[in-house]
């Protein structure tokens, strides 16, 4: 895991920077000129980027597929798995 502003060791805040930081975190790319969001795929993302790329790179390669725009707005989700009911 990258982290940047915490000291090893400590429970000082920790910055996720690359895809491979955030597994378990949904990645999804917004279009503020259609307003077009979508999930990006990860495992496809990681495949052809390599889990190390940073997610200031990926934010500038987003380019909307309805408009044709470049997007530059990614958001990052934790979506918990469901606990089954008792």
């Amino acid at each position: 895991m990258t982290t940047r502003g915490s000291t090893p060791g400590t429970n000082g805040p920790v910055e996720l920077l690359t895809l491979a930081d955030h597994q378990g975190f949904s990645l999804r790319a917004f279009c503020q000129a259609c307003d077009r969001s979508v999930e990006l795929d990860q495992p496809t993302l990681i495949a052809r980027l390599g889990g190390e790329v940073r997610l200031d790179a990926i934010r500038r390669r987003l380019r909307c597929r309805q408009c044709g725009r470049r997007t530059g707005r990614l958001l990052v989700g934790y979506h918990q798995p469901a606990v089954p009911d008792p």
